[in-house]
């Protein structure tokens, strides 16, 4: 990404020539007008120029935060921002950047924390509200999500990805009748808002009624023949009313696509299995461990089907790779439990 403020070895109190403050303010007016015209890459440039004649140039810190989060640079963008916070009392505008950021480096808790001091400083806008729900989603707290996504929509009764929002808040809150009407809420006002049909196919499935998840999940691919995730749901709803050829095509449609996932080839496995081809179900496990080695559930579930079949060295040898990934695993325990009196061995020799 080029250069970095940590290079500047910026020290905080720093005396300050005139001559110094007026390139810095040159050089900040060309950044700013850099980000204007979308050309990011020099504006950051002209940025990091600025705070070399003045490190502690509070609007170019702030701009320079900013721009590397919206570049994608978190390192570089929590590292600014940790400046700029230690030069000056954080606001509702700071907070919502460090949530953003920790909510995009996958620290939702984080996150959360940033949003609401936000709030208590006064922050009210219809972005930190929404992003304050999507940060409690992250973290399975329905409630909090919900009063969040609330405060979105009472601004904003139109705001479809709030609706959205609101419905998988009331899902986790088992509130089902609200998280369907929030979901119908939805697709009336963006009826092309597909990652609605996939949260509404789960609702369904985990309420039982795989069938009409179907139906919502093959209106998302009619319109998204591509959508991997509806797909990969289909072949869930499929297999939950046990149309077990039906699920395989999808899973196997999505990996050739190059949606290889853990999750893919497991559920595929169990499909193989339904299906009563144990060899498959073995070969797709193993395809699994050769693409993800350190997945211990598949080492796990390959171990048990070798074992089943006769093949008591390489089952062994998976649960001991397992045991090496994770000696204290409750699965692995489980697993040890159930066939160590099967076998009457813990290692077969090789020569077994």
């Amino acid at each position: 990404m080029g250069e970095h403020l940590s290079e500047l070895h910026i020290e905080h109190g720093a005396r300050v020539s005139a001559f110094a403050l007026r390139h810095a303010h040159n050089y900040f007016i060309m950044g700013k007008r850099c980000a204007e015209n979308g050309t990011l890459a020099e504006s950051r440039r002209h940025l990091l120029h600025c705070l070399r004649h003045d490190p502690n140039y509070l609007p170019a810190l702030r701009m320079l935060a900013t721009l590397e989060y919206t570049l994608g640079d978190l390192p570089a963008a929590r590292k600014t921002l940790t400046l700029t916070l230690a030069r000056t009392t954080p606001d509702p505008e700071l907070l919502f950047l460090a949530g953003n950021i920790a909510l995009s480096d996958h620290n939702p808790r984080e996150a959360a924390d940033a949003f609401h001091h936000a709030e208590l400083l006064g922050g009210t806008s219809v972005e930190l509200y929404f992003n304050m729900g999507l940060a409690h989603l992250v973290l399975g707290e329905g409630e909090p999500a919900a009063r969040a996504v609330q405060n979105v929509l009472a601004q904003n009764p139109l705001h479809h990805r709030a609706w959205d929002a609101l419905g998988c808040a009331r899902r986790l809150m088992k509130d089902y009748d609200g998280a369907l009407d929030a979901f119908k809420r939805t697709l009336q006002l963006e009826p092309a808002f597909h990652e609605t049909r996939d949260h509404l196919a789960q609702l369904l499935m985990e309420l039982n009624h795989p069938d009409m998840a179907r139906e919502v999940l093959e209106v998302a691919l009619a319109n998204d023949p591509q959508r991997r995730s509806s797909r990969h749901l289909l072949g869930m709803a499929h297999a939950a009313s046990a149309n077990y050829p039906e699920a395989v095509a999808c899973w196997e449609t999505n990996i050739a696509q190059g949606d290889a996932t853990p999750e893919a080839y497991l559920l595929l496995a169990n499909a193989y299995l339904h299906l009563d081809d144990p060899a498959q179900a073995m070969l797709t496990l193993e395809t699994l461990l050769t693409l993800f080695p350190a997945h211990l559930p598949g080492h796990l579930q390959l171990a048990l089907l070798y074992l089943e079949h006769g093949k008591r060295v390489q089952g062994w040898e998976h649960i001991e790779q397992a045991c090496a990934l994770d000696p204290n695993n409750p699965m692995l325990a489980h697993v040890l439990k159930a066939v160590t009196p099967r076998t009457h061995t813990l290692r077969p020799s090789r020569d077994a």
